[in-house]
């Protein structure tokens, strides 16, 4: 039998194109976006158009073949539609084009399946009004703006990781691979001296800034463990307690 290149050709689908997988869980994906418990939802994924055989959504682990609900543009919608409980969801896909599969999570296109990535889906939970269209800022204290220098923490002041703390006096430089033992010297006076700064990019009067404050000394400042972590002369050291309601955070 003699083989039809054109026909093959015609009828062969392309490689799969992984760019256009996608899925978010937002309003333009989840119909209706923050259902109800014991509600009808329905999930949609996109693919380049004509480009899959089969696309399957895992929810709580069993497998659902999606159906092709419409097509936009140069991409296709799939769609599942399936009844809430009162429990969260988890959920990813399966793609297949040909010989080729490929998995769709939270981080994106994936050889294999991870469950542990998967996207979620918590029945009743509703977005606050507030924090919608909201523009928000996270603080890393360390390194937004030193505004009391008789606190900054000197090269060699303390020990981590088996080696001792620097202090950075150049800020624009780029970051060091044990990044953690550097200081740059920012801290809490430094946050109350820029609100006015923050204010005026745009940051919401009733938006909380969030700081990334910890009781050891190291640059990173968002763990709360004490382990390893002490002065040259073995003393460990601690921040106040009421140290967050002494910053003077404005609200509306």
């Amino acid at each position: 039998m003699e083989f039809n290149t054109e026909l093959y050709f015609q009828t062969a689908k392309p490689i799969l194109n992984k760019g256009a997988l996608f899925h978010d869980d937002a309003i333009d994906y989840i119909v209706p976006y923050e259902p109800d418990p014991y509600s009808e939802v329905t999930i949609k994924f996109r693919t380049s158009k004509s480009n899959v055989d089969y696309v399957y959504i895992i929810i709580n682990n069993e497998s659902q073949l999606m159906e092709k609900g419409e097509t936009i543009g140069d991409f296709d919608y799939y769609e599942y539609t399936f009844n809430l409980s009162n429990e969260l969801v988890r959920y990813y896909f399966e793609i297949t084009s040909g010989n080729v599969k490929a998995y769709y999570d939270i981080l994106g296109v994936e050889k294999r399946p991870n469950p542990d990535f998967s996207f979620k889906l918590r029945p009743g939970y509703k977005t606050p009004d507030w924090v919608k269209g909201a523009v928000m800022y996270q603080i890393y204290v360390d390194r937004f703006y030193n505004g009391d220098k008789t606190n900054d923490v000197e090269t060699g002041e303390y020990f981590y990781i088996g080696d001792k703390t620097i202090r950075v006096e150049e800020w624009d430089r780029y970051p060091q691979a044990m990044d953690v033992r550097e200081f740059y010297g920012g801290d809490l006076q430094g946050v109350i001296d820029k609100l006015d700064y923050l204010e005026d990019l745009g940051i919401e009067a009733n938006t909380t800034y969030r700081i990334m404050i910890i009781s050891i000394r190291i640059s990173v400042k968002s763990l709360t463990t004490e382990e390893n972590c002490y002065r040259t002369d073995k003393t460990k050291t601690a921040l106040p307690q009421n140290i967050l309601t002494e910053l003077p955070i404005r609200k509306t």
